[in-house]
């Protein structure tokens, strides 16, 4: 970076308060991800998907129930990739979150884990309709592309595929 354009930066810093998100901290980032919109919760998020801690969760849950269309995509992408970095417990333990958000972004990082197939199951009745729809796309690309439903979201087709899906794991664990 050009030597003018780095003080201009830092005058401007010094002027308006307002940090670059790579000087911020990570409770920080997470605050302001709930709050800001536009290219400026872009750079928030992208440099919270590189932090580590239990604020990196808690400022994408944020921008993922926010109104910016674009920030609420980015944070589910970066939630899905922060949750299935964090390892299987992690994971898990996400599955039965009360945030639907943390639900599906566990729901879609769980596919990375097998074990965690029999945790999904349970996930095709959920009452949130996304989460039961990541819980369903993980379960297809565990097993290989098979689709054992549900077909639509009534109780006796979630029922149904949870019965097909759960004979399947049986079958898959027993090999």
């Amino acid at each position: 970076m050009c030597m003018l354009r780095r003080n201009a930066l830092i005058r401007l810093e010094e002027r308006t308060g307002i940090k670059p998100p790579h000087k911020m901290t990570t409770a920080e980032l997470a605050d302001a991800a709930g709050r800001d919109r536009g290219s400026r919760l872009q750079q928030e998020l992208l440099e919270l998907g590189q932090r580590k801690g239990p604020d990196v969760l808690t400022g994408l849950l944020a921008a993922a129930g926010g109104a910016d269309k674009d920030g609420r995509q980015t944070a589910l992408d970066l939630m899905t990739s922060h949750i299935a970095g964090q390892g299987i417990e992690f994971t898990q333990k996400e599955l039965k979150d009360d945030r639907a958000d943390a639900r599906r972004s566990a729901a879609r990082a769980a596919a990375k884990y097998p074990s965690l197939i029999g945790d999904l199951v349970p996930l095709l009745g959920d009452p949130e309709g996304d989460v039961a729809a990541a819980a369903h796309q993980s379960l297809t690309k565990a097993s290989g592309g098979q689709d054992f439903g549900p077909d639509s979201m009534t109780t006796a087709d979630i029922e149904a595929a949870q019965k097909k899906w759960q004979a399947w794991w049986d079958k898959e664990r027993g090999k």
